[in-house]
């Protein structure tokens, strides 16, 4: 009878510490889901934060491109103690090169040589330079590297002003660069593009700018001189109110891949200032997200270079 007491007693006892392992382990559970949801609530909240402050900044900068240094928003607390901060900056600082992040055939970059507010004659230079193309060629020499449909060229297309053309004072030229051919002219036939200074190692690498005053070297795996100045096409820009080029827009061409630009003045000039960089910080408890955001003055689509802008009277 005690025998069967004790072995009585040892199950209760097992019950109860698989009851207890099973209660510790759902509590357990129930703890970490709990932390979990906190946290990723917390996550969502610093992340709205982070928006919030972006979109607080952008709203008192909308008139601060050429007036002047970007307004400061300071910080804000909210409700749950969730925070956001915003630092911001306008792009280009001093002659720093205005970079854009890789894009494809379907976008372009825009670069404004005239203060694109009054678009009044800004930038001085003769020349400028376009720095193009990833680093990182196994993405595009993915079968042989003599493939150029695979590697990147570029047309670049310059509106400039001509006051002394009567009707039709927006006008638009083009020049085409390949990151291969090295037999020069300005023909829409790639053998025939005029070839980058590059690319040779160690690829160009050029100072590019981050809108607070600090800076970045970054490499690219071609780079191209553009002289204003150069025939046939161009009209011999005076840097006058007379004639004078408003901007540059640079598209992709031939590859698939996404690329970076840039566009670099020479010697002593600056281009204008052409777009704000925010960098925001968003908190909420233990939580911290960034972001940032590189908002530039707006122009309308490529395409229209097309259609808008032509060297003769368009016929309706």
């Amino acid at each position: 009878m005690n025998k069967q007491k004790g072995q009585v007693v040892i199950l209760l006892l097992l019950i109860m510490v698989v009851a207890l392992a099973i209660g510790l382990s759902t509590i357990g559970r129930s703890i970490l889901e709990v932390s979990t949801s906190r946290k990723s609530e917390d996550s969502s909240r610093a992340f709205s934060a982070a928006e919030a402050s972006i979109e607080r900044a952008m709203k008192a900068n909308e008139n601060t491109l050429s007036s002047g240094n970007p307004i400061s928003v300071g910080d804000f607390t909210s409700i749950n103690q969730v925070k956001g901060s915003v630092q911001s900056g306008n792009l280009p600082l001093n002659q720093n090169a205005l970079s854009y992040e890789p894009f494809d055939k379907s976008n372009f970059a825009q670069f404004w040589l005239a203060n694109p507010d009054t678009l009044v004659r800004s930038y001085e230079g003769q020349t400028f330079e376009i720095y193009f193309g990833d680093t990182d060629t196994s993405k595009y020499f993915t079968v042989n590297p003599s493939d150029l449909d695979k590697q990147p060229g570029i047309e670049v297309t310059i509106i400039y002003w001509d006051g002394t053309s009567g009707e039709n004072k927006y006008k638009a030229i083009r020049r085409y660069y390949d990151s291969r051919q090295s037999t020069p002219g300005i023909y829409a036939v790639r053998n025939n593009y005029p070839y980058c200074d590059s690319p040779t190692l160690p690829y160009p690498s050029i100072t590019v700018d981050d809108g607070y005053g600090a800076s970045n070297p970054k490499s690219y795996y071609c780079k191209v001189t553009v002289n204003l100045n150069d025939s046939p096409g161009f009209p011999g820009f005076t840097n006058s109110a007379t004639i004078y080029p408003i901007m540059a827009r640079v598209r992709l061409l031939f590859t698939a891949i996404a690329h970076p630009v840039a566009l670099k003045p020479t010697g002593a000039f600056f281009l204008p200032k052409q777009g704000n960089i925010y960098h925001s910080a968003g908190t909420s408890g233990d939580v911290k997200r960034t972001l940032e955001l590189k908002n530039y003055r707006a122009v309308m689509p490529f395409f229209f270079d097309y259609v808008l802008f032509s060297a003769n009277n368009l016929a309706k």
